[in-house]
């Protein structure tokens, strides 16, 4: 997954999650340039979709998915997806995983 980023020649893996209610696992890679990037997969044994431009928050991460407009927000153990207008669409609880940090 590391070397998936475009600029991945040394990115590792910063934060990884998962969701109890669902399959879902999030992850974010940091590249040697400083750029953060998100991963997704909806079940387990599929692989990480294609790799998502994130930005630093306090405490978290955001991704923001263009054209769309809508965004996740990841933070005090959670993840929060906002819509264009930043109204909530939905929330879930965040399991950490291992990461190399």
């Amino acid at each position: 997954m590391a070397e998936m980023p475009p600029e991945g020649t040394g990115a590792r893996l910063v934060a990884a999650y998962s969701r109890d209610d669902l399959e879902e696992r999030y992850a974010f890679c940091r590249t040697t340039a400083g750029k953060v990037f998100y991963f997704a997969r909806a079940k387990d044994g599929e692989p990480y979709g294609d790799p998502t431009e994130a930005r630093e928050s306090e405490g978290g991460y955001v991704v923001d998915f263009m054209p769309q407009g809508t965004s996740y927000h990841f933070r005090d153990g959670g993840v929060t997806a906002y819509d264009e207008d930043g109204k909530e669409i939905w929330e879930g609880k965040l399991v950490p995983e291992a990461t190399t940090d």
